[in-house]
């Protein structure tokens, strides 16, 4: 059995907004399986994430504005390590998906803005 464990969900609040920019895998669409929605505080923006058992299991989270019109959008998803794949620009309806290969047991932070409000929360592949 899989588990994905969340910690640290937080809310919405204003910052600078990031450059365009990408880094590390971004694919055009996570696979495996849905394992989490996290749903933000007074926003409308949602986070994916996803988990793969490919490559000692995959970490893919995809970065949803849920309004109309182009906006602002980053995520990031950052190992313990350091390493990290980040998608941001001006986008339609979403960013992502970021990946992080060989994540069994590991945790990573997810975090990014919206319209410059940032987020961060913590995923666990357990």
């Amino acid at each position: 059995m899989t588990a994905l464990l969340l910690l640290g969900a937080g809310a919405v609040m204003a910052a600078a907004p990031a450059s365009a920019a990408t880094h590390g895998i971004v694919v055009n669409q996570c696979y495996g399986v849905k394992e989490k929605t996290v749903r933000f505080t007074n926003s409308p923006a949602f986070v994916e994430i996803w988990r793969s058992t490919r490559d000692g299991v995959t970490a893919c989270a995809m970065l949803y504005d849920n309004q109309a019109g182009s906006h602002s959008l980053r995520i990031v998803l950052t190992r313990p390590n350091g390493d990290y794949s980040s998608d941001s620009g001006t986008f339609a309806y979403y960013a992502g998906g970021v990946v992080q290969k060989n994540m069994a047991g590991k945790c990573a932070t997810v975090s990014g803005t919206v319209s410059s409000a940032p987020f961060s929360f913590i995923a666990c592949y357990n």
